[in-house]
């Protein structure tokens, strides 16, 4: 599995998280809400998302059970957030 995936309705995100009680997504899309989308577990622990996304750049981070942020393992492109740390950075082309 490897990072965001263009989809026809939107940007598709995924996460292999088992242990996670919830897993959403926050970034630049939808100003840093990490409740604003909060993303669907299949059987497999397989945490996963579609967002419409218009072209741009974005960054984003995984937020696991409200408290624990972390870059997308499969994300290639990271960026600094200001602040000494990383963020994901998406671009839709």
């Amino acid at each position: 599995m490897s990072g965001p995936v263009p989809v026809s309705s939107g940007v598709l995100f995924r996460l292999s998280y088992p242990d996670a009680e919830e897993v959403s997504i926050a970034g630049s899309f939808n100003n840093w809400d990490h409740k604003a989308h909060p993303l669907s577990k299949n059987a497999e622990g397989l945490w996963r998302i579609v967002i419409p996304l218009p072209r741009g750049r974005y960054q984003y981070m995984f937020v696991i059970d409200r408290s624990v942020w972390i870059q997308d393992p499969g994300s290639e492109i990271t960026i600094e957030d200001g602040f000494g740390q990383k963020n994901s950075l998406l671009v839709v082309e």
